[in-house]
Protein backbone atom coordinates (compact mmCIF):
# COMPACT_ATOMS: atom_id res chain seq x y z
CA UNK A 1 0.00 0.00 0.00
CA UNK A 2 1.43 3.43 -0.91
CA UNK A 3 2.36 5.55 2.08
CA UNK A 4 -0.19 8.23 1.21
CA UNK A 5 -3.10 5.73 1.12
CA UNK A 6 -4.67 5.14 4.53
CA UNK A 7 -6.93 2.33 5.72
CA UNK A 8 -10.24 3.13 7.39
CA UNK A 9 -13.47 1.40 8.25
CA UNK A 10 -16.33 2.82 6.23
CA UNK A 11 -18.23 3.88 9.35
CA UNK A 12 -15.23 6.00 10.40
CA UNK A 13 -15.25 8.08 7.21
CA UNK A 14 -19.04 8.44 7.09
CA UNK A 15 -21.58 10.57 8.90
CA UNK A 16 -24.09 7.74 8.72
CA UNK A 17 -24.30 4.19 7.44
CA UNK A 18 -27.85 2.94 7.66
CA UNK A 19 -30.50 1.01 5.79
CA UNK A 20 -33.51 2.22 3.85
CA UNK A 21 -37.05 1.51 4.98
CA UNK A 22 -37.72 -2.19 5.42
CA UNK A 23 -41.37 -3.17 5.59
CA UNK A 24 -44.56 -3.53 3.61
CA UNK A 25 -44.84 -0.79 0.99
CA UNK A 26 -47.68 -1.72 -1.36
CA UNK A 27 -50.28 0.33 0.55
CA UNK A 28 -48.01 3.37 0.73
CA UNK A 29 -47.43 3.96 -2.97
CA UNK A 30 -49.19 6.92 -4.59
CA UNK A 31 -49.39 8.23 -8.16
CA UNK A 32 -47.37 11.38 -7.43
CA UNK A 33 -45.18 12.42 -4.55
CA UNK A 34 -41.69 11.73 -3.22
CA UNK A 35 -39.65 9.20 -5.26
CA UNK A 36 -39.08 5.96 -3.33
CA UNK A 37 -35.97 4.33 -4.75
CA UNK A 38 -35.66 0.55 -4.84
CA UNK A 39 -32.87 -1.80 -5.89
CA UNK A 40 -33.94 -1.69 -9.55
CA UNK A 41 -33.48 2.10 -9.60
CA UNK A 42 -29.79 1.86 -8.64
CA UNK A 43 -27.45 1.29 -11.57
CA UNK A 44 -23.64 1.47 -11.60
CA UNK A 45 -22.89 5.18 -11.04
CA UNK A 46 -26.38 6.40 -11.99
CA UNK A 47 -30.06 6.44 -11.06
CA UNK A 48 -32.69 4.83 -13.28
CA UNK A 49 -36.12 6.37 -12.81
CA UNK A 50 -37.91 3.83 -14.99
CA UNK A 51 -40.72 2.28 -12.91
CA UNK A 52 -39.88 4.46 -9.92
CA UNK A 53 -42.47 4.41 -7.14
CA UNK A 54 -43.76 7.40 -5.15
CA UNK A 55 -44.84 7.91 -1.56
CA UNK A 56 -46.76 10.73 0.12
CA UNK A 57 -45.05 13.65 1.85
CA UNK A 58 -46.60 12.44 5.12
CA UNK A 59 -45.11 8.96 4.86
CA UNK A 60 -41.78 10.43 3.72
CA UNK A 61 -41.67 12.52 6.91
CA UNK A 62 -42.59 9.47 8.98
CA UNK A 63 -39.64 7.45 7.63
CA UNK A 64 -37.17 10.36 7.42
CA UNK A 65 -34.38 8.06 8.68
CA UNK A 66 -34.20 6.57 5.19
CA UNK A 67 -34.37 9.86 3.28
CA UNK A 68 -31.66 10.60 0.71
CA UNK A 69 -29.83 13.82 -0.05
CA UNK A 70 -27.19 14.99 -2.50
CA UNK A 71 -23.85 13.15 -2.18
CA UNK A 72 -25.34 10.24 -0.27
CA UNK A 73 -24.33 6.88 -1.73
CA UNK A 74 -27.09 4.33 -2.26
CA UNK A 75 -25.95 0.70 -2.36
CA UNK A 76 -28.01 -2.31 -3.41
CA UNK A 77 -28.47 -4.94 -0.70
CA UNK A 78 -30.42 -7.61 -2.58
CA UNK A 79 -30.44 -8.64 -6.23
CA UNK A 80 -27.14 -7.11 -7.40
CA UNK A 81 -25.45 -6.43 -4.04
CA UNK A 82 -22.76 -3.75 -4.08
CA UNK A 83 -24.16 -1.80 -7.03
CA UNK A 84 -23.77 1.81 -5.98
CA UNK A 85 -24.42 5.34 -7.14
CA UNK A 86 -24.09 8.81 -5.65
CA UNK A 87 -27.22 10.92 -5.32
CA UNK A 88 -26.81 13.93 -7.63
CA UNK A 89 -27.37 17.53 -6.63
CA UNK A 90 -30.68 19.32 -7.23
CA UNK A 91 -32.53 16.03 -7.18
CA UNK A 92 -35.17 17.09 -4.65
CA UNK A 93 -36.68 14.96 -1.91
CA UNK A 94 -36.16 11.22 -2.11
CA UNK A 95 -36.50 8.19 0.09
CA UNK A 96 -35.53 4.55 -0.36
CA UNK A 97 -36.52 1.03 0.45
CA UNK A 98 -34.09 -1.72 1.51
CA UNK A 99 -30.90 -0.01 0.33
CA UNK A 100 -27.69 0.64 2.27
CA UNK A 101 -27.31 4.41 2.69
CA UNK A 102 -23.92 5.98 3.24
CA UNK A 103 -23.52 9.68 3.97
CA UNK A 104 -19.78 10.16 3.46
CA UNK A 105 -17.69 12.69 5.34
CA UNK A 106 -16.89 14.98 2.42
CA UNK A 107 -13.70 16.13 4.11
CA UNK A 108 -12.34 12.59 3.82
CA UNK A 109 -14.01 10.85 0.91
CA UNK A 110 -15.43 11.71 -2.50
CA UNK A 111 -18.81 9.94 -2.81
CA UNK A 112 -18.10 9.01 -6.44
CA UNK A 113 -14.78 7.47 -5.39
CA UNK A 114 -16.73 5.33 -2.94
CA UNK A 115 -19.03 4.14 -5.74
CA UNK A 116 -16.05 3.14 -7.89
CA UNK A 117 -14.51 1.40 -4.89
CA UNK A 118 -17.62 -0.72 -4.36
CA UNK A 119 -17.64 -1.62 -8.04
CA UNK A 120 -14.01 -2.78 -8.05
CA UNK A 121 -11.80 -3.42 -5.03
CA UNK A 122 -14.67 -3.90 -2.55
CA UNK A 123 -16.62 -6.32 -4.75
CA UNK A 124 -14.83 -9.35 -3.24
CA UNK A 125 -15.65 -8.15 0.28
CA UNK A 126 -19.31 -7.63 -0.60
CA UNK A 127 -19.59 -11.12 -2.09
CA UNK A 128 -17.91 -12.66 0.97
CA UNK A 129 -20.40 -10.98 3.32
CA UNK A 130 -23.66 -12.00 1.63
CA UNK A 131 -26.14 -13.75 3.90
CA UNK A 132 -29.45 -15.49 3.32
CA UNK A 133 -30.31 -18.97 2.09
CA UNK A 134 -32.87 -18.10 -0.59
CA UNK A 135 -32.08 -14.52 -1.58
CA UNK A 136 -28.70 -13.27 -0.46
CA UNK A 137 -28.24 -9.71 0.72
CA UNK A 138 -25.54 -7.35 1.98
CA UNK A 139 -26.08 -6.24 5.58
CA UNK A 140 -25.59 -2.70 6.82
CA UNK A 141 -23.42 -4.12 9.62
CA UNK A 142 -21.01 -5.53 7.05
CA UNK A 143 -21.01 -2.19 5.22
CA UNK A 144 -20.03 -0.34 8.40
CA UNK A 145 -17.08 -2.66 9.04
CA UNK A 146 -15.82 -2.67 5.45
CA UNK A 147 -12.19 -1.56 5.21
CA UNK A 148 -11.44 1.04 2.59
CA UNK A 149 -8.11 2.40 1.33
CA UNK A 150 -8.16 6.13 0.74
CA UNK A 151 -5.64 8.44 -0.88
CA UNK A 152 -5.85 12.18 -0.25
CA UNK A 153 -9.07 13.89 -1.23
CA UNK A 154 -7.23 15.68 -4.03
CA UNK A 155 -6.03 12.35 -5.45
CA UNK A 156 -9.53 10.90 -5.11
CA UNK A 157 -10.90 13.81 -7.14
CA UNK A 158 -8.32 13.19 -9.87
CA UNK A 159 -9.16 9.47 -10.01
CA UNK A 160 -12.87 10.26 -10.20
CA UNK A 161 -12.33 12.68 -13.09
CA UNK A 162 -10.32 10.08 -15.04
CA UNK A 163 -12.82 7.29 -14.44
CA UNK A 164 -15.78 9.50 -15.30
CA UNK A 165 -14.15 10.29 -18.65
CA UNK A 166 -13.64 6.57 -19.31
CA UNK A 167 -17.20 5.69 -18.36
CA UNK A 168 -18.61 8.48 -20.54
CA UNK A 169 -16.66 7.06 -23.50
CA UNK A 170 -17.90 3.55 -22.73
CA UNK A 171 -21.48 4.79 -22.62
CA UNK A 172 -20.97 6.50 -25.98
CA UNK A 173 -19.66 3.23 -27.43
CA UNK A 174 -22.63 1.34 -26.02
CA UNK A 175 -25.02 3.87 -27.53
CA UNK A 176 -23.27 3.48 -30.90
CA UNK A 177 -23.60 -0.30 -30.59
CA UNK A 178 -27.31 0.02 -29.85
CA UNK A 179 -27.66 2.24 -32.94
CA UNK A 180 -25.84 -0.37 -35.04
CA UNK A 181 -28.14 -3.11 -33.74
CA UNK A 182 -31.17 -1.05 -34.72
CA UNK A 183 -29.69 -0.46 -38.18
CA UNK A 184 -28.97 -4.18 -38.57
CA UNK A 185 -32.54 -5.11 -37.65
CA UNK A 186 -33.88 -2.56 -40.14
CA UNK A 187 -31.72 -4.05 -42.89
CA UNK A 188 -32.73 -7.60 -41.92
CA UNK A 189 -36.40 -6.71 -42.17
CA UNK A 190 -35.85 -4.87 -45.48
CA UNK A 191 -33.97 -7.78 -47.12
CA UNK A 192 -35.44 -10.92 -45.55
CA UNK A 193 -38.95 -9.95 -44.47
CA UNK A 194 -39.99 -7.31 -46.99
CA UNK A 195 -37.70 -8.81 -49.69
CA UNK A 196 -36.52 -5.37 -50.72
CA UNK A 197 -33.68 -4.80 -53.22
CA UNK A 198 -30.11 -5.29 -52.03
CA UNK A 199 -29.63 -1.63 -51.18
CA UNK A 200 -29.48 -0.08 -47.75
CA UNK A 201 -32.57 2.00 -46.96
CA UNK A 202 -30.46 3.90 -44.44
CA UNK A 203 -28.46 7.02 -45.02
CA UNK A 204 -25.37 7.85 -43.04
CA UNK A 205 -21.64 7.44 -42.76
CA UNK A 206 -19.60 4.46 -41.72
CA UNK A 207 -19.79 3.30 -38.10
CA UNK A 208 -17.31 1.34 -36.06
CA UNK A 209 -18.39 -0.53 -32.97
CA UNK A 210 -16.08 -0.60 -30.00
CA UNK A 211 -16.16 -1.64 -26.40
CA UNK A 212 -14.04 -1.78 -23.29
CA UNK A 213 -14.57 -3.32 -19.89
CA UNK A 214 -15.59 -0.65 -17.40
CA UNK A 215 -14.90 -2.95 -14.49
CA UNK A 216 -11.34 -3.71 -15.63
CA UNK A 217 -10.57 -0.04 -16.25
CA UNK A 218 -11.89 0.98 -12.83
CA UNK A 219 -10.09 -1.83 -11.02
CA UNK A 220 -6.77 -0.83 -12.61
CA UNK A 221 -7.31 2.84 -11.82
CA UNK A 222 -8.19 2.22 -8.17
CA UNK A 223 -5.59 -0.45 -7.43
CA UNK A 224 -2.88 1.45 -5.52
CA UNK A 225 0.56 1.06 -7.04
CA UNK A 226 3.20 -0.29 -4.71
CA UNK A 227 5.80 2.22 -3.61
Amino acid sequence: MPQNWKKYKLENVSERVTVGFVGSMAQEYVDKGVPMLRSQNIKPFSLDFDNVKFISEKFHAKISKSSLKADDVAIVRTGTPGTACAIPERIGQMNCSDLVIVTPNLNLINPHFLCYYFYSIASHYVNSQLVGAVQQHFNVGSAKKMEILLPSLKEQDTIVDVLKSIIDKIELNLQMNRTLEEMAMTLYKHWFVDFGPFKSPLEGGDWKAGGVSAKDEIHLALAPASS
